[in-house]
């Protein structure tokens, strides 16, 4: 068995690799990692993971700032080191990896201020940036909630309660059909040990004006009024989820939930610590009293409480692998082959439906996949994944570029990169060449095939093999805690 740095994976020599991977979770309120070892082996020419296994994982910190919205990046550092030291590591013993950024950290300057703190590992993680959408996503597939979703009889109702949001997500035959996130969160509102208020959030102010109470940093708040933030707070969650109201609330961060009638609900973030009685110490803020909240209103009601295996604060990515080493068939495009390598690509695979082929629809499939990764409004590049089904004719192969192109066109603060399909089929050169001179004006565009991927997978592509049409392909996915091994 050989363990090396991913890069150095000799598909021809190893057939079973380990990679010392970390995940990292830097939030709005906590921060974590967790050291894990990824088993590999090889299935013809792919490495497919066969073993995660947990080696340390850090305190659970809250994240620290400097000032009231910039993270401190001297001790953020010196709390990274910290914990390589303690797990008996040194930086450059890592070999691959995922940094997760959300809430305020996904700021443009706390991204550089984190990205200085993780200089050395530059190369080896795939940096996830997760607004609301990428969130919920994560939480329900971290938790366990999706697998746990194959096997429950009826709708799974997931929802990650952190420290300034809560993410919910409809979990169906492992798949998650809706998701929202709303403004409830542990530390919307902290105070000390007297009571006097020392961290206040705009949505904690807007939850303490609708009943009335005046909440401002440096005042005291009585006990009994911050009971009253939580439970307005859990009235308004359990609205916006259906399980008891209609959808509507004043604290939703988009779209409500369509119509649904849950069998069950799951919980994990740091308030599911209280839930499910793990926890005990408290930190001064609301998550106690949103738990306990939460398990009155479901003692009132017929919805079962359940605990996935995953549950908990800790329900995110062990860090990422080499899920796949690939050489792409030969009948591949790439307009410009001085723009290769391409690195750290996140990979989407919409639903398109090409039984029923129209450019409207693989527009629309695209962006709603786009936005559920939250990959509209940023300049991370894409790569859009799909299986071509039916004849490749003239006209069928222009729908699907065209809409391509309508739902690439939605990303307006990405309009200069390489736009990357990757195809199961060997229909890479009909279809790159065809966007590239039809429907896209100059923008580079890479076209592979006989490639397999998933979402939660960044790609990379790099050179043609010398004498060949191929270029070697790398897929690392994010890696979850699982039952399955």
């Amino acid at each position: 068995m050989a363990t090396m740095n991913p890069s150095d994976i000799n598909i021809e020599s190893e057939e079973r690799v380990e990679l010392l991977s970390v995940g990292v979770d830097i939030g709005s309120a906590t921060s974590h990692l967790v050291f894990s070892k990824i088993t590999v082996e090889k299935v013809g020419t792919r490495y497919v993971t066969v073993g995660r296994d947990a080696l340390y994982e850090s305190p659970i910190i809250l994240t620290p700032y400097d000032g009231p919205d910039l993270i401190d990046p001297a001790a953020l550092s010196a709390y990274v080191d910290a914990q390589f030291a303690a797990a008996g590591l040194r930086r450059d013993e890592v070999d691959t990896g995922a940094l997760i950024l959300t809430g305020v950290a996904l700021d443009r300057a706390n991204s550089r201020t984190i990205g200085e703190v993780f200089a050395r590992e530059a190369g080896k993680m795939v940096a996830v940036s997760a607004g609301d959408n990428m969130e919920c996503v994560l939480a329900a597939k971290g938790s366990g909630a999706l697998e746990r979703s194959e096997t429950t009889d009826g709708d799974l109702l997931h929802i990650d309660i952190g420290g300034g949001t809560a993410k919910m997500v409809l979990c169906r035959g492992g798949k998650p059909l809706a998701h929202l996130a709303v403004d409830v969160g542990a530390r919307l509102v902290v105070s000390g040990d007297d009571g006097v208020v020392v961290r206040l959030e705009e949505a904690g102010g807007r939850a303490g004006r609708a009943l009335g109470i005046d909440l401002a940093v440096g005042a005291r708040v009585a006990e009994v009024d911050r009971t009253r933030i939580a439970e307005y707070l859990v009235d308004e969650l359990f609205g916006a989820a259906r399980i008891t109201g209609d959808g509507s609330s004043a604290l939703l961060r988009g779209q409500p939930l369509p119509e649904f009638t849950p069998s069950a609900v799951s919980f994990s973030g740091g308030v599911s610590e209280y839930v499910y009685g793990r926890q005990e110490q408290t930190f001064g803020d609301l998550g106690p009293l949103l738990a306990r909240a939460i398990r009155d209103r479901l003692a009132d009601g017929d919805l079962a409480l359940v605990e996935n295996v995953n549950a908990g604060i800790r329900a995110t990515v062990l860090g990422a692998s080499q899920y796949t080493v690939q050489l792409s068939g030969s009948t591949i495009y790439v307009s410009d082959p001085d723009g290769l390598p391409v690195r750290n690509v996140q990979v989407v695979t919409p639903p398109f439906d090409l039984s029923d082929l129209s450019a409207q629809g693989v527009a629309e499939a695209l962006r709603r996949s786009l936005a559920q990764f939250d990959l509209i409004d940023t300049k991370q590049p894409v790569a859009v994944s799909y299986l071509w089904d039916g004849l490749a004719t003239y006209d069928r192969i222009d729908q699907f570029c065209h809409g391509i192109a309508m739902g690439i066109a939605a990303r307006t603060q990405d309009t200069d990169s390489a736009v990357v399909l990757v195809s199961e089929d060997d229909i890479g050169r009909l279809i790159g060449s065809h966007l590239a001179t039809e429907r896209l004006d100059g923008r580079p565009v890479v076209s592979v095939d006989c490639v397999e991927t998933t979402d939660f997978a960044f790609i990379d592509v790099g050179r043609p093999v010398t004498g060949s049409a191929s270029v070697p392909v790398v897929i690392k996915s994010l890696v979850f805690p699982s039952t399955s091994g």
